[in-house]
């Protein structure tokens, strides 16, 4: 399979991508290396969501700190 490349300076590359997918369904007989992405975009996903959530801390103490209240409180004193 790695002779049949036509891009014989890809080979070692291709080597190595190969050993590390057998790597990884030895590891997770089950999802292997898909088992790996999966939890790559679980993670990257959390840091989204906690960079989301310190902007937003942010902003409500950059409003505190201007002597404004919270969007939240300003909203319910509308009501």
């Amino acid at each position: 399979m790695l002779k049949e490349l036509i891009m014989p300076h890809l080979r070692a590359e291709a080597a190595e991508t190969l050993r590390y997918e057998a790597q990884c369904r030895i590891q997770d007989l089950i999802y292997g290396c898909i088992g790996v992405i999966s939890q790559l975009y679980i993670n990257k996903y959390k840091i989204y969501t906690e960079c989301q959530l310190a902007e937003t801390r942010a902003e409500i103490a950059l409003m505190n700190s201007d002597g404004q209240e919270p969007p939240q409180a300003q909203v319910d004193q509308q009501i």
